[in-house]
């Protein structure tokens, strides 16, 4: 008997099935996990299947060690895994860890032995709620509401003896989302994925899934990979940055869900308070049905924002202090956005990466971009050290309002602190976008500034990114609260006062289709030595379609490489990008400046949302 085994390993050589004679007396099944002997190295891989024969004229490798028993490789993940390495340009190992996470001997044991207790019989407060097969829906701008819907979908699928997958941004949300499964009373029916776990306690969520029972997984971009037979797959605010992976194969949630639902024909649904330009898109051209319902439009205005803190928004904050507790969403964190030169007035820049330099919490010198300390830096026109602050960053928006409003607390939400929830003593909270706490019965006002800030970032996703934010924040209201944002005007102050979300992502998607931009089109980037992106270049215009828009140095000796191309060639351009670095082998082996671990020739980000 012969075992096909797909390696762990990310180098591209090996991204294909080996075969492996098993010996005599040893127990092989598909989607155990094995040990195999390579070259003069031992590799892990899974069986994916087993047959009598083999394709492989050569010697066939002996098959000795199996790992595990346990199938922790369904045929529909393999599936999904290997089209998502398709689909990014990258190898099956690279995927391969979010779907099936470190092995926890322990877990497995207690797992095998079967000793569980019988789960009750769902009874529930909440209503399943329909949806089309495909859809895409805004949700009330209301405390909780939305995770009552997606608990709600997955409801659905629990009573139809199936397994829902809800997947968020990120552990807030999971946080949120749990907590109001358990007043619903799911507690026993929803699995937890969470990046905040134990490798023991990850583990065991995924041998859950095994199990077959219907259950309601609940987690962020990996929940997408949980073993179950979904009836359903629902994304929550899939603009969100978290919802992409920062490393290979920088897969979004929206694109992994879309091509599990395209495999399993199960439903799909995007949920938001603001929708993205891509789910936009997919509204437009009919994949996607529109089902959102006529709901109450929140309190909301708009103002020109002459002063960073104006007369409208002072007196929302004045008048929200009577009645409950405050939000105000600042754009930055930090005493200040960034520092610039007090002789020529250039904004200070990083040395390592010319990004912008602010000042955090504890008042060090810090690059936004890199993340790095900015001791000893000096002004790259006149070489000055003495430097003012720009605009104030959370930090320094606390410490004035604790002058303007005296004997109130104040209070600043920091990532760091995971706050979220503050309590029902009336408070002003500052807070940059996505780390907004909590508040029982919602804000009695809230407070964006820096709205022109939001805005003019340097991207092209500033518009869309600034209204999500903005509604996310609105959405944290009472039910008699107002809000106020600072800083917008023209028509899209009107639209968001009227709240016509769909027509501001409406007229961001048609700019995007003139320009050519994603998600008209697809775009990669590619990094590496000049040379070696050089022949990635030649091998892309080759493809009909393809446009290179040029190559950019960078500071490190590499150059960057932005090409974009139509989705209908998105499959040869994967396929060449796999070529090219097979091609270069380990003679162009790159090493990464920070870790000093060894690289690919070439790292090519497919839809790389930072380049344009």
């Amino acid at each position: 008997m012969f075992a096909r085994v797909a390696l762990e390993s990310p180098l591209p050589q090996l991204d294909r099935l080996f075969d492996y004679e098993i010996v005599d007396g040893l127990v092989v099944s598909p989607g155990v996990r094995v040990e195999v002997p390579f070259g003069n190295s031992k590799q892990t891989g899974f069986v994916v299947n087993v047959s009598e024969t083999t394709q492989w004229a050569g010697k066939v490798s002996k098959l000795e060690t199996v790992v595990s028993a346990l199938p922790v490789l369904q045929p529909h993940i393999y599936e999904l895994v290997s089209a998502v390495a398709s689909r990014q340009a990258c190898s099956f190992g690279d995927v391969i860890g979010s779907a099936i996470p470190v092995r926890a001997v322990r877990a497995e044991k207690a797992f095998l032995a079967g000793d569980r207790p019988e789960v009750p019989a769902l009874e529930t407060s909440l209503q399943p709620l329909e949806l089309p097969k495909l859809a895409a829906r805004l949700v009330e701008p209301k405390a909780q509401i939305w995770q009552r819907e997606l608990l709600q979908l997955g409801v659905r699928n629990l009573l139809a003896g199936q397994s829902a997958i809800v997947a968020v941004p990120d552990f807030r949300d999971i946080s949120r989302l749990v907590e109001c499964a358990k007043a619903a009373g799911l507690s026993d029916h929803i699995v937890v994925y969470s990046s905040q776990d134990s490798r023991t306690e990850s583990y065991e969520a995924f041998l859950e899934c095994l199990t077959g029972r219907p259950v309601i997984v609940i987690g962020s971009r990996n929940a997408l990979y949980a073993p179950v037979q979904a009836g359903g797959i629902y994304i929550w605010d899939d603009g969100d940055q978290s919802h992409t992976d920062q490393s290979a194969p920088y897969a979004t949630t929206r694109e992994i869900a879309l091509l599990r639902q395209a495999q399993t024909d199960c439903q799909l649904a995007f949920l938001s308070h603001s929708r993205s330009v891509e789910v936009e898109r997919l509204v437009s051209i009919g994949y996607l049905a529109e089902a959102t319902s006529d709901f109450a439009k929140p309190r909301l205005s708009a103002t020109t924002g002459d002063f960073r803190v104006d007369s409208a928004a002072w007196l929302a904050i004045r008048d929200g202090l009577e009645l409950g507790s405050v939000l105000v969403q600042v754009a930055n964190t930090g005493v200040a956005r960034s520092l610039y030169c007090k002789k020529c007035s250039t904004r200070v820049s990083c040395k390592q990466c010319n990004g912008p330099i602010w000042i955090d919490a504890a008042g060090a010198h810090k690059c936004r971009w890199c993340n790095a300390f900015a001791s000893g830096v000096s002004c790259r026109e006149c070489a000055s050290t003495d430097f003012r602050q720009g605009k104030a960053g959370a930090t320094r928006t606390v410490a004035e309002f604790g002058k303007s409003f005296p004997g109130v607390l104040v209070v600043e939400a920091k990532s760091e602190e995971n706050l979220l929830e503050v309590d029902d003593r009336k408070k002003i909270v500052v807070a940059t976008p996505g780390i907004e706490p909590t508040i029982q019965g919602g804000y009695a006002s809230v407070v964006v500034l820096d709205c022109q800030d939001a805005l003019n970032r340097d991207t092209l996703k500033a518009n869309e990114d600034a209204v999500r934010h903005w509604a996310n924040a609105v959405a944290l209201l009472a039910p008699q609260g107002r809000a106020v944002l600072v800083g917008v005007q023209g028509d899209l102050a009107t639209e968001l006062s009227l709240w016509q979300l769909p027509s501001i992502m409406q007229r961001e998607l048609k700019e995007r289709i003139a320009l050519r931009f994603p998600p008209a089109m697809r775009v990669l980037s590619g990094t590496a030595a000049p040379a070696s992106l050089g022949k990635l270049k030649e091998s892309l215009q080759t493809i009909d379609g393809v446009e290179v828009l040029g190559t950019t140095p960078l500071d490190n000796g590499e150059s960057r490489l932005i090409a974009r191309f139509p989705y209908s060639q998105g499959k040869a351009v994967a396929n060449e990008v796999k070529t090219v670095q097979l091609s270069l082998g380990a003679g162009n082996r790159r090493y990464n400046a920070k870790s000093g671990r060894a690289q690919r020739p070439i790292t090519v980000k497919m839809d790389d949302p930072q380049v344009l």
